[in-house]
């Protein structure tokens, strides 16, 4: 950057001394041949270090500076003035690439308007034409045919300097885009100012400048400060500038009106030449249409923002759902999140249960908490009505509508209503629905409708989970809590136990299990065990735990009990296990077991397991004998 920054500086000062000396008109020239060549070199480089779509400017800039160099380097050794209109033909090329490459700079990227784009276009460039027909004297002199030129003269003289002005207009447009960062700064300043050289051609005066003009100067300068911008973007990232967003899209219109408005004061004065006329005339056309979709785009935005900021809202929901794992914190955030986007003032869950009969609300916000748990038929039923035709529908009087129960009137009478499906896949998992003051409007049931899909997926996941879940801490043989989960209770319990709660653990295991199981087979064996557990989970109370420890071993914990409690539970256990032995039809299998009480000495959960197991073998030893 500091080594483009020198250049610069020596670009311009050789132009002010070809300017000063008169020797130094070969040396301007050079350097109009230097300058654009130094701002190609850090196009190229720029431009690949860029996406192919942010790239593609630069690479338009590099072609721009060359056909300028090669323009600059024809009239260099042009002495005669035989090359003059191919001076002026690269020239005009020169121009065009460079105004090229400052609309895909300016044109946002993602921007899907491309029929405004290109009216934009349009706009500016015969506003350019009628600008350059009507003042410029060069062009005017090609009007008039006061003077002799040839074909490539009259095209250089009358298209150059429209193309100059858009190239100045961009220029200003691209300077004052936000935010405005460097390499814009530099970029839209640079062709602005490059853009003055073709000032000579607009005056009908020569086609190229000479090196020593001030037109080579502002050439000069501008294509150092193109390079400046080109160094500047290089290994730089600017996301800010990749970004979509019309840049001062409306600034076009404003600028032709403003040309349009200072013709009809001049026509006032003096009348146009007929080709004038008709270029305004056809501004004047492409204006209106041009403000007609101004219109049309301002008459849509609101919509355009409501449809983005339900969007928005949807992507946040997703994002606070994922989040979620427990199937009932879900439909409480669902029903929440349904008030929020839709301005409702209550919204409940409904869930399909009784074999798809039945609806039963499970969740409510801005609703009273009775509701939770009342049920609904399907059939007659207004959420019924959406599941069954599987789309959204909406009531604006709920106590005139035949499919509102009367048992939810009370709490909703008066009130507008729209309920939704909630599907996942092919499944119907039941109805989300909104109560509010104000009618629901297409647009809302819309939102509803992907609300509900968007809460079935996030319902169906939580289910998932919890499955899942459930069965890492579940025994499948016996449907007991397994060794995980015991592990994990028994670290709280035997926490609360030192701070004065009573806890005590009671270890089983089946006696002969081994012959038994080889006597009977696995089969049978399997069966005694699902038997014991079965005795366990109808004996235990909830808000103990039995547990599957392992093999022909299982484990409770009794909170709150004493070892009497202990005893009279073990009794019942072995008793109630005798009698499903008996129905098995098979003998030589029975429980033993033993227990424990927590003492203060002990000092992790293991050791009251390990006392509950010596208190088991203890009491196997004094059967045996």
């Amino acid at each position: 950057m500091v080594l483009v920054a020198g250049a610069y500086v020596l670009l311009l000062k050789g132009a002010v001394v070809a300017r000063l000396y008169a020797h130094g008109t070969a040396l301007g020239t050079g350097l109009l041949v230097a300058a654009p060549l130094l701002a190609v070199l850090l196009a190229v480089r720029a431009a690949r270090h860029l996406t192919p779509a942010a790239g593609r400017g630069w690479k338009l800039l590099a072609a721009a500076g060359t056909v300028a160099a090669l323009s600059a380097a024809v009239h260099l050794v042009d002495a005669d003035g035989s090359w003059s209109d191919v001076a002026g033909a690269t020239q005009l090329v020169g121009y065009a690439l460079l105004l090229a490459a400052l609309a895909v700079q300016l044109r946002p990227a993602g921007d899907t308007r491309a029929a405004e784009t290109m009216l934009d276009g349009a706009l500016l460039a015969t506003a350019a034409c009628v600008v350059v027909l009507h003042w410029a004297p060069g062009a005017a002199l090609v009007v008039s045919r006061a003077v002799h030129f040839t074909i490539i003269e009259q095209l250089v003289l009358s298209v150059l300097p429209a193309v100059a002005l858009c190239v100045l207009t961009l220029g200003v447009l691209i300077v004052a885009r936000r935010p405005l960062i460097l390499p814009r700064l530099m970029l839209g300043a640079g062709a602005a100012v490059v853009s003055l050289g073709a000032l000579p051609v607009a005056l009908g005066e020569a086609l190229c400048c000479d090196g020593s003009s001030p037109a080579a100067l502002a050439v000069i300068g501008g294509w150092g400060l193109i390079a400046v911008a080109a160094a500047a973007r290089t290994g730089q990232e600017y996301p800010e500038d990749e970004q979509a967003g019309p840049p001062l899209r409306n600034a076009t219109p404003v600028l032709v009106a403003a040309v349009m408005g200072g013709l009809a004061l001049q026509a006032l004065l003096r009348p146009v030449s007929p080709m004038v006329g008709v270029a305004i005339g056809l501004l004047g056309a492409m204006l209106a249409l041009r403000s007609a979709q101004l219109l049309r785009m301002m008459r849509d935005l609101p919509a355009e923002r409501r449809a983005l900021a339900h969007s928005r809202a949807l992507v946040d929901l997703s994002r606070a759902l994922a989040q979620t794992r427990e199937v009932d914190e879900t439909l409480a955030l669902v029903s929440r999140w349904a008030c929020q986007l839709l301005g409702a003032d209550a919204a409940a869950v409904e869930l399909l249960e009784g074999g798809g009969n039945t609806l039963v609300c499970r969740a409510t916000y801005g609703l009273p908490e009775d509701l939770v748990g009342m049920s609904f038929p399907v059939d007659g039923s207004f959420s019924g009505w959406v599941i069954v035709h599987a789309r959204p529908r909406a009531t604006d009087n709920v106590d005139a509508d035949p499919f509102v129960s009367e048992a939810s009137l009370p709490y909703i009478k008066g009130a507008s209503m729209a309920a939704a499906p909630m599907r996942y896949r092919t499944q119907m998992l039941g109805a989300l629905t909104c109560v509010g003051r104000h009618p629901f409007s297409a647009q809302d049931l819309e939102l509803l409708g992907a609300l509900g899909d968007q809460a079935a997926i996030a319902i169906e996941n939580a289910r998932l989970f919890q499955q899942v879940h459930v069965l890492s801490y579940t025994d499948p043989l016996t449907g007991l809590a397994n060794r995980r989960q015991l592990e994990r209770d028994i670290a709280r319990e035997f926490a609360a136990a030192r701070r004065g709660r009573m806890l005590v653990g009671v270890m089983f295991d089946l006696d002969r299990f081994k012959d038994y199981n080889d006597t009977y087979g696995h089969v049978a064996g399997d069966a005694a065990l699902r038997a014991f557990g079965t005795v366990l989970a109808r004996e235990t109370r909830a808000m103990n735990l039995a547990t599957r420890y392992g093999g022909d071993e299982f484990f409770v914990l009794l909170t709150d009990a004493t070892e009497a409690d202990a005893a009279v539970f073990v009794q019942r256990v072995l008793s109630r296990y005798r009698e499903e032995v008996r129905k098995l039809g098979h003998d030589g299998i029975e429980a033993a077991a033993g227990f424990a009480a927590y003492q203060h000495e002990m000092r992790s959960p293991e050791a009251l397991i390990e006392a509950a197991d010596r208190a088991l073998y203890e009491s196997k030893r004094e059967r045996s004998r």
